[in-house]
């Protein structure tokens, strides 16, 4: 069988590490000692989650990220991929590479300058939310963002030579992150604007 890839996908900043690497390196990183934790809504109720640190490298972007679906299967279409390739080759370095292009284009949104927040301060603020496998759940655009600084200038941005993730149970199911996603990429500001003459 004949396996087409997305050769014109531009490079990405970063080589793939080997799935059964990655589950290893999150593994060991759960299995030391974890110094935080971090909350996330899920159908259930809030969950307590390890807070570990990993490599940009032991992480992968979630093919199925809500954010860029649609621009996804456009993008696949034009690369000679169908929604199932893309799907079977998820973690490969050519699908990896087309998601890293467009999370990059999210990132410098004007609307949400993710970017241009990082490129400013030069550190990570929040973790990720990644399943026990390095997939990335929730701030594949913020991955993104502090791989494509790191490339550019690995001095000023060495904080981006790790990052902050917490990390889902293995047991948790397919609908479970996809309702995590949502509840956290749709929750409602809770800060109230300052009128202009408080301001």
């Amino acid at each position: 069988v004949e396996t087409k890839t997305a050769d014109t996908a531009s490079a990405a900043p970063f080589q793939l590490m080997p799935a059964d690497e990655r589950i290893r390196l999150v593994k060991n990183a759960l299995s030391g000692q974890i110094t935080a934790n971090e909350f996330v809504p899920s159908e259930g109720g809030y969950l307590e989650l390890p807070i570990i640190s990993v490599t940009p490298d032991a992480l992968v972007y979630r093919v199925d990220n809500g954010r860029i679906l649609s621009e996804l299967v456009a993008m696949s279409g034009n690369t000679g991929l169908s929604w199932e390739d893309v799907q079977e080759q998820a973690e490969t370095q050519q699908v990896q590479s087309m998601l890293h292009e467009l999370l990059i284009a999210k990132a410098k949104d004007p609307a949400g300058p993710i970017f241009e927040e990082f490129e400013r301060h030069a550190q990570q603020t929040a973790p990720l939310l990644i399943r026990y496998d390095g997939v990335v759940v929730n701030g594949n655009r913020r991955l993104a963002a502090m791989r494509e600084l790191k490339a550019s200038d690995p001095s000023r941005y060495a904080a981006f030579d790790r990052v902050s993730a917490a990390v889902l149970p293995e047991e948790t199911s397919l609908e479970e992150q996809e309702y995590i996603e949502a509840a956290l990429q749709m929750a409602p500001e809770l800060k109230l604007e300052y009128g202009w003459i408080n301001r």
